[in-house]
């Protein structure tokens, strides 16, 4: 599992973006529950942007949650992860 990147917050908002890749996006798909991923032309996931985080952040459901638990971990956000997504290990 690898923690390669980083997470940009914005506080006014209440809502933070998980970069994965520094590379153009082509689409941008909505997850539901205040969650969108942006793709790279080749379907690679970008990063994924995360709105009203105040509840928690959801990553069940997500393309590559793993490496987006990681990268929250990594960057001091893991206790902001939903905690059903925090201890599940599929």
């Amino acid at each position: 599992m690898s923690a390669d990147g980083h997470v940009q917050v914005d506080t006014a908002t209440g809502s933070l973006y998980v970069h994965l890749n520094d590379v153009a996006v082509d689409t941008t798909r909505e997850f539901g529950d205040f969650r969108m991923v942006d793709y790279d032309r080749d379907g690679g996931v970008i990063g994924v942007e995360f709105l009203q985080t105040a509840g928690g952040i959801r990553l069940a459901g997500l393309p590559q949650r793993h490496t987006l638990r990681a990268v929250l971990v990594a960057n001091g956000l893991g206790s902001m992860i939903d905690t059903a997504d925090r201890i599940s290990t599929s």
